[in-house]
């Protein structure tokens, strides 16, 4: 199955499991204790799951070609936009391939969602980004 991943990192031929550092990790939102690589079945999902502004921001794109076997789809516990955004989870050190670099030209808020932070509700926004290719 192919896969995708986005990265500011120029050069990659492996990604390696690791622990996202955002909001939702740092608040205890998303799953703050299994190393991950985040992907996605197609880029916007990619762009989707990063979840913050990133209007103008440049990415490489990376594709992975894995096994269905090590693919794991995120609860909406461990994971509150899991559901929307598509985000895949792999748990292993895996070859990629950079396939292309493009440039994020602007968001349309598509979907609002609720999350928790010590039992207070609050409400999130779901982004769908329009980019373009820059460089393949």
């Amino acid at each position: 199955m192919k896969l995708y991943h986005i990265s500011d990192r120029e050069s990659l031929d492996e990604l390696i499991p690791s622990i996202p550092r955002n909001y939702f990790t740092r608040n205890g939102i998303e799953d703050s204790i299994r190393p991950r690589i985040c992907c996605s079945i197609d880029i916007d999902g990619c762009l989707t799951g990063i979840g913050y502004n990133i209007e103008g921001k440049e990415f490489n794109v990376y594709e992975i070609d894995i096994d269905e076997r090590d693919i794991y789809k995120p609860s909406r516990p461990e994971l509150p936009d899991s559901e929307w955004s598509g985000e895949l989870w792999i748990f292993k050190v895996v070859k990629c391939q950079k396939i292309a670099r493009i440039r994020v030209t602007r968001g349309i808020s598509t979907q609002d969602y609720t999350y928790w932070i010590d039992g207070i509700e609050h409400k999130g926004e779901l982004v769908r980004w329009e980019w373009e290719v820059i460089d393949e």
